[in-house]
């Protein structure tokens, strides 16, 4: 059946290989309603691709959430066992956060968190995953990367974020994580 590639115009069996390495069975349909279905399985596909990728991705922050980090740091542990593998996890909380959303609202600690979450992700290598843990919390997992190095890149992080301001309304919010 591998190499079995028959399209009748008329109502019968027809095996087509795709995608690559699997083959699709129909039994009793016309060419047209064969042809048809293929532009579903792509639309499918793509829409499974679509929620696992919401599964994994915070949806305020465009960063990984709890299931991305389980997920990613399982990963990081599989290659941990190989030798000379150096991976280091660096948490980040945002200090007093609770004073931001009691004293400018949830849309201004909503901005604050989508702003780290945007920050973490630009001072970060290509290879490397920042996370939102949950709440203010955030996560970066650094891979192939000593903790010397991972200490360095988060206090360069934490004084960037002291020596901003992040601009709400007419404030402009002094924040530390």
């Amino acid at each position: 059946k591998e190499h079995a590639t028959r399209l009748p115009e008329r109502r019968g069996e027809a095996t087509i290989p795709r995608p690559p390495g699997r083959l699709i069975w129909f039994h009793g349909a016309s060419v047209g309603e064969i042809n048809a279905v293929f532009p579903l399985i792509e639309r499918l596909r793509a829409d499974l691709d679509r929620a696992r990728d919401e599964a994994l991705i915070d949806p305020l922050t465009p960063v990984l959430n709890r299931r991305g980090f389980d997920a990613r740091l399982g990963a990081l542990l599989r290659q941990a066992e190989e030798p000379h593998a150096a991976h280091s996890l660096v948490m980040i909380d945002i200090d007093h956060f609770k004073r931001v959303n009691d004293n400018f609202g949830h849309p201004c600690g909503d901005m604050v968190i989508r702003e780290i979450g945007a920050r973490l992700t630009r001072s970060l290598r290509k290879y490397d995953y920042a996370g939102r843990y949950g709440g203010e919390e955030f996560f970066v997992l650094f891979s192939n990367t000593t903790s010397e190095l991972a200490r360095s890149i988060a206090e360069r992080f934490r004084k960037d974020v002291e020596d901003s301001a992040f601009p709400w309304e007419n404030e402009m919010l002094k924040l530390t994580v």
